[in-house]
């Protein structure tokens, strides 16, 4: 009896503690808007986008934002989201709840699965205030991860930038600078809190975002240390919302190592609602 009383009140503990993470998102959520608000107004025109480079302005006109609020955040619905830890493990499932905020450069993240099918894995990524950390608990009190510092900025800074196009205001921001390729190719900087990364993004013939390249994101070993891999996402599937807005259903992340690509995120995305209070 005493044996499944003490069972019984350490599973108690354990699923308690596995929602502080995502007490801690929803938080930091509220926080990020009550501290900008509904900070643009207007509307998309054509001479807001007539300085970018060809194909970012012909992904404006063809996902139909021309005539479109200008959005201060954008909150991500993901469905069937799957993270491989390395290369040679197996895909798990998770559950991924997402936010970005445009006013400073801000993204949030919280993910929740289970560590080989049993123990309930939490993770929480966050770009705020020029600091990147991507912090994962076991359990809900053991600690996977905690990564923090230079690498770390660089990398959740090239997330941002990878993701301008969730919520298009981003690209109108002086903090991100474009430069023109050609007419399927455009590369951007984004510069914050003294960091500053790069990557180039590839659009179809359609006008659609395909992929986003970078060599400004760092990958950490199993020792700490951190070091510059290119980085690939890819954006797929797109459809349109009931909004009218047209929206990609599904995103990858992969790194690219010298065995090969080592694909280690994906996962469908179910709508994206603007200018969430």
């Amino acid at each position: 009896m005493k044996t499944k009383l003490t069972l019984a009140i350490c599973f108690l503990i354990i699923m308690t503690s596995c929602n502080q993470l995502k007490k801690n998102y929803k938080a930091e959520r509220a926080a990020e808007i009550a501290r900008y608000g509904n900070t643009f107004s207007g509307v998309f025109a054509e001479e807001d986008i007539a300085p970018l480079p060809v194909p970012v302005q012909r992904y404006f006109r063809v996902c139909g934002f021309i005539g479109r609020e200008k959005m201060s955040n954008v909150q991500t619905s993901w469905k069937n989201v799957y993270l491989k830890r390395d290369v040679g493990a197996k895909w798990m499932p998770i559950s991924c709840y997402q936010f970005n905020s445009v006013a400073e450069p801000m993204r949030l993240a919280y993910m929740k699965g289970r560590f080989f099918g049993l123990l309930p894995l939490e993770g929480r990524d966050i770009y705020q205030d020029g600091q990147g950390n991507m912090l994962i608990k076991l359990a809900g009190f053991l600690k996977v991860a905690d990564a923090n510092g230079l690498a770390m900025n660089e990398s959740s800074l090239v997330t941002t930038l990878a993701e301008v196009f969730l919520a298009p205001t981003y690209a109108l921001q002086p903090y991100i600078t474009w430069q023109p390729i050609d007419d399927f190719t455009a590369a951007a900087t984004i510069s914050h809190k003294g960091v500053s990364v790069s990557g180039t993004f590839h659009f179809n013939t359609e006008g659609f975002l395909e992929r986003f390249v970078s060599d400004d994101r760092n990958m950490i070993d199993d020792n700490g240390e951190a070091y510059k891999v290119r980085w690939t996402a890819t954006a797929s599937h797109y459809f349109k919302q009931e909004d009218g807005i047209i929206i990609p259903g599904f995103f990858s992340g992969a790194w690219e190592l010298e065995s090969g690509p080592f694909e280690y995120f994906k996962g469908e995305i179910v709508s994206l609602e603007y200018d969430v209070r």
